[in-house]
Parts: structure tokens; sequence; C-alpha cells
């Protein structure tokens, strides 16, 4: 399986627990049958088992196959300008 279908995989798979996990039925049902320290329990384990395969998949890939972003000086100044531009805006309220 390629690199990239399989850091999409981990990275589903951990939002999709957050996700499911969250909403409010299932939460409320998992809270009834764990009760809230098992449920805060379970709910980190199952981030802890898809999260850290994730970072480790992605560190040990992490320079392979090609770039996905390869931009120009001139791209660059224009990112960094529309940030300056976000950054005013935000301080400004």
């Amino acid at each position: 399986m390629r690199i990239e279908w399989q850091i999409a995989i981990w990275w589903i798979a951990f939002g999709g627990t957050h996700v499911v996990g969250s909403t409010i039925p299932v939460r409320r049902r998992l809270i009834r049958a764990l009760g809230l320290a098992g449920f805060k329990g379970a709910y980190s384990l199952v981030a802890l088992a898809t999260f850290v395969p994730l970072c480790l998949y992605y560190a040990s890939h992490k320079h392979s196959g090609e770039l996905l972003w390869v931009s120009s000086a001139a791209m660059r100044d224009v990112a960094q300008g529309i940030m300056l531009l976000a950054l005013i805006v935000l301080f400004q309220g």
C-alpha cells in the first residue's frame, strides 16, 4: 500500500474515532456503560492507539516520495503577505 494511503487511513481512524466518540448519543451511551472515568480512559486509549501509529508512520516516511507543496519564492512572499494581513485583522478584532 502506498505511504500516502497508510497515513490517510491512520488519520481517518484518529479523526473518525474522535468525531464518533464525541457525538452526544454515542457519548451518553458510552458514559452510561463505562462511567465517566471509564469513558475518559477508553477515549484516551483509543486516541493513543490511533495517534501514536500515525505519528510514527509519518515520521518514518517523512522524506519518502515527491514533495506535495513546491512553490516559488514569489508565491511564498504572497502567502506571507496574506498571513500578515490575517494577523492584523485577528488582532484588530
